[in-house]
């Protein structure tokens, strides 16, 4: 087992500094120096303690002293919370995220782009093993919007297009129509699809056409907004 002693009392000298605003050196008796010989205690306690702290950069550094396992769920944790805050910026929640899928999710969701476009692009670029549920959710806010014919077959021939593809007949279904639109080459697939659904397939309309969102990383967006706080895609 790893020892960090240094790091490990400077973490809790900060969540100690954070929480009772101390302004000199705290002492090593911090809410979590007790576990500061055991990384796995040490990961609990900076963990359910971290979402207290409101400042970024102390809970980056809180987080960054712990083992990568530990980091990581930490990480998660604070930005779960922080992302209802929409001061903070998605662009700089991400970068505390530090590549975290689970967590990246979570911003992706908080912080949805102004198109599906850009969505689908963060998505792809942010969400690693959660990029599939981040694109179906995307797919899902643009079909409850209910798109023309013309921005299905964008979307159908843009990235991850024979997933829209494949979920646009439950949208025809709500919305009374019985063939698909013409999606160029993913067209085949939305026939298919649509040759495949229950004929007494049931139809949510409690957020729109298709209902409420479901993956399996499911979080509940708030307002539209790009993951840097602006309308341009992340970098």
């Amino acid at each position: 087992m790893r020892q960090r002693s240094t790091s490990r009392f400077f973490a809790s000298a900060l969540w100690f500094t954070a929480l009772f605003g101390c302004e000199t050196e705290a002492p090593p008796t911090g809410p979590c120096a007790l576990y500061s010989q055991n990384d796995e205690l040490l990961a609990a306690c900076v963990t359910r303690n971290v979402v207290e702290v409101k400042d970024l950069a102390t809970a980056d550094t809180m987080c960054a002293s712990l083992s990568k396992v530990g980091a990581d769920a930490c990480r998660t944790r604070w930005v779960s919370e922080a992302s209802k805050n929409l001061s903070f910026q998605g662009g700089d929640l991400l970068q505390m995220c530090a590549g975290v899928a689970d967590c990246s999710f979570i911003v992706l969701e908080s912080r949805v782009a102004a198109t599906y476009e850009e969505q689908v692009q963060r998505c792809s670029y942010w969400a690693g093993e959660f990029a599939a549920d981040c694109v179906g959710h995307a797919a899902q806010r643009l079909l409850n919007s209910a798109p023309t014919d013309d921005v299905l077959r964008a979307a159908a021939l843009g990235p991850h297009g024979e997933r829209i593809a494949g979920m646009i007949p439950g949208y025809l279904k709500c919305s009374g129509r019985t063939a698909c639109p013409d999606l160029g080459p993913q067209t085949a697939v939305c026939e298919a699809s649509l040759a495949h659904l229950p004929p007494d397939a049931g139809c949510c309309c409690t957020s729109g056409p298709l209902g409420k969102l479901n993956s399996a990383r499911t979080v509940n967006p708030t307002q539209p907004n790009a993951p840097d706080g602006s309308n341009t895609p992340a970098q």
